[in-house]
């Protein structure tokens, strides 16, 4: 990751053909889904929401990206990285958490049970919070950051 953003790209793939695939997999991994997403949670509560990221799903995925770039901008501002360069660690960041959210897709697949589900998503959000946090501190750490 340090490589590509320091302009040695010779070796390494597309970072937005990359993410384009992801989220094509992911789209045809919603099309065989059992259930769906939604109806895992109350409707009353959260319907707005559910409609907003089921229509526009790909949308909010690309404006999550310059949303952590700034985020990750300013807190490790000591690393001397430009927002540039945070864009495209964050692209390297969405494929991980797309990769995690495949997972629950492809078990949504097999089985309807809610409650395993909502277990398993659950468990996938934790493990989604160490992945960013882990993936910060491998490459901030050689900045002096602790």
């Amino acid at each position: 990751m340090r490589d590509y953003i320091q302009g040695k790209r010779s070796k390494h793939y597309n970072c937005f053909a990359t993410i384009i695939l992801l989220l094509t997999i992911g789209y045809f991994l919603k099309k065989w889904t059992i259930i769906e997403f939604s109806d895992l949670y109350d409707q009353t509560t959260a319907s707005g929401l559910f409609k907003v990221l089921k229509d526009y799903s790909k949308i909010i995925v690309f404006l999550h990206v310059p949303t952590m770039a700034l985020a990750s901008y300013l807190l490790f501002k000591k690393s001397r990285q430009n927002f540039t360069e945070n864009l495209v660690l964050n692209l390297f960041l969405l494929y991980g958490i797309l990769t995690i959210s495949a997972f629950m897709q492809l078990v949504m697949i097999f089985t309807d049970n809610r409650d395993f589900l909502l277990s398993l998503n659950n468990f996938l959000a934790v493990l989604t919070i160490f992945y960013v946090i882990i993936f910060n501190y491998q490459y901030f750490s050689v900045f002096d950051y602790k």
